[in-house]
């Protein structure tokens, strides 16, 4: 590993879930009705998996949602 990141990564294990989760949410009123850190972790599979557009995104993770209620709670599900 780079020394230059190693001194900041030694010893830090975390999930991307905890990871994204410290991230500060400036959505108000029903924006906020899906998970920010749900939303960020499905956008990054989605984009991994070849999505170049939020369409793109949206597509996936309604495609996928049964595969990501596997590691996320979608308590509104993906739409």
């Amino acid at each position: 590993m780079n020394q230059v990141y190693s001194r900041f990564l030694s010893g830090v294990e975390m999930t991307l879930t905890e990871a994204f989760s410290r991230l500060p949410d400036p959505r108000t009123g029903p924006a906020q009705r899906h998970d920010l850190t749900e939303m960020i972790l499905m956008a990054l599979c989605a984009v991994l998996c070849g999505a170049d557009s939020w369409v793109d995104c949206a597509d996936w993770a309604e495609d996928n949602e049964a595969w990501l209620k596997r590691y996320l709670v979608l308590e509104h599900g993906t739409g």
